[in-house]
């Protein structure tokens, strides 16, 4: 079959098989994609094109229009602050050459003017790194490299395919590291871990400044409307006790969650609806936005070591979509996937 990215690759167990008049008479879909299908003795081609509209030539353009040519333009780039670094630069070093010549030996002012050549402190430069991009952040646990490399995996996919400017994942150490940097926070939650007051400070803090936390208790727990008493759901309960959160309830399959980017929701046999928890928030539904979800889908096996072509595909589109929320909340709850709207633009 063919991949998302046109390449020829051997199909997953989950694709279904097809008779040769169901090649005639079905669409592609993500249970029969377009691909070379065969019988054991002759082989079938199923396009995509053949269901496509046909294609027409673009015609004339219009007179109002402008035409020009796909290149890449030379950027222009100010040069006029690092002239003004250059000459005050020179500048220190003259009156440095000055101060240490032989009519003026007093080390006292020469001292003064190292200070100048003295480096930022490295927090600080780390902080304006953080802030230039968007950095994805995995609460430290006894398993941080797989973490790691879970997060590091979906936000190379977020980079390749949205706009947004991806860093690299982090480790955040919730005793004492600053979090306003993360606008999502991915919590794999311990069954034997503990909460120290000061990591329910940070949290607090967190939050109440607009902050987002995944929990993921990765054991099923939330799976359905009844949730299983685990360890890892104690400790979780333990951790947010004294925090002041709505009550939680299952994301429905209209939630913004499933449509912030991808819709999700096109693909029964990867259905979330019912195991993301959110807030249950009593808001018009423009002004709904949770900041704490829960589950127990085990983001990091997914992310980070997908069973199959389609089961990874299928979670970096919800971890596009989660990131895509904690961004920009819910403005695609404004209806612009109504009929309506799509009519008056055929129109």
């Amino acid at each position: 079959m063919f991949d998302g990215w046109g390449r020829l690759v051997e199909p997953p167990g989950d694709i279904s098989s097809m008779s040769k008049s169901d090649l005639e008479n079905l669409l592609p879909s993500a249970k029969n994609p377009p691909g070379i299908y065969t019988d054991g003795v002759r082989k079938f081609a199923f396009n995509l094109g053949d269901h496509l509209p046909p294609l027409d030539a673009i015609g004339a353009l219009p007179a109002n229009a402008r035409s020009e040519s796909l290149t890449v333009a030379t950027q222009e780039k100010k040069l006029s602050s690092h002239f003004f670094l250059l000459a005050v630069l020179l500048f220190l070093i003259d009156w440095l050459i000055l101060l240490l010549s032989a009519r003026n030996r007093n080390l006292k002012y020469a001292a003064l003017a190292l200070i100048f050549f003295l480096p930022l402190p490295a927090a600080a430069q780390d902080n304006v790194n953080r802030a230039q991009s968007v950095h994805l952040a995995c609460v430290k646990t006894s398993n941080d490299e797989a973490c790691l490399r879970a997060l590091q995996n979906l936000s190379v996919t977020i980079k390749m395919r949205t706009s947004i400017e991806m860093g690299d994942p982090v480790i955040v150490d919730l005793d004492k590291d600053e979090l306003s940097f993360y606008p999502l926070l991915y919590w794999p939650v311990d069954p034997q871990g503990s909460t120290t007051p000061a990591i329910k400070n940070n949290l607090r803090n967190y939050l109440s400044k607009g902050g987002m936390v995944l929990f993921d208790t990765r054991d099923g727990a939330y799976d359905s409307s009844q949730i299983i008493a685990s360890p890892a759901v104690k400790n979780l309960r333990d951790t947010l006790q004294g925090i002041d959160i709505p009550p939680l309830k299952p994301a429905t399959k209209d939630h913004v969650l499933f449509k912030s980017f991808y819709l999700l929701n096109l693909y029964p046999e990867y259905d979330l609806a019912g195991k993301i928890w959110i807030e249950d928030i009593s808001l018009p539904p423009e002004e709904k936005l949770s900041s704490v979800l829960i589950t127990g889908e085990d983001c990091i096996s997914h992310w980070g070591y997908p069973s199959t072509m389609t089961d990874g595909e299928m979670s970096y589109r919800f971890g596009i979509n989660l990131v895509m929320y904690s961004l920009t909340g819910n403005y695609k709850s404004d209806q612009v996937h109504m009929k309506a709207i799509l009519q008056r633009m055929g129109r």
